[in-house]
């Protein structure tokens, strides 16, 4: 419906606001910016690239212990990312929420 689509819409919005806001309340406005979009990027090509692999090798075999270890590897190598670029754990597991929303 049309409502619908606005409000997904507007909720979309507000996940992909949230990361230049984290940063910048961490970091301050000036490298704020270019580790929100270092950040984002890496969620775009991992995303797309790397974890539609991964879960397509997943669901060929068919256990759900492959599924799980793909769904925990990816929350923790984001978080540690995120920490290794100075930003916090809890945006990493954010951003491999959007990451895992992508995935086929």
């Amino acid at each position: 419906t049309k409502h619908g689509r606005a409000s997904f819409g507007a909720l979309l919005f507000q996940d992909l606001a949230v990361v230049p806001l984290f940063a910048a309340i961490h970091d301050g406005i000036g490298s704020a910016c270019v580790k929100a979009a270092l950040a984002l990027a890496f969620v775009e090509i991992v995303g797309k690239r790397v974890l539609d692999t991964m879960f397509y090798f997943a669901a060929r075999s068919r256990s759900q212990e492959a599924f799980l270890s793909v769904v925990l590897l990816t929350v923790l190598s984001m978080s540690a990312t995120t920490e290794a670029l100075g930003l916090t754990a809890t945006l990493g597991a954010f951003l491999a929420g959007l990451a895992l929303s992508e995935t086929r």
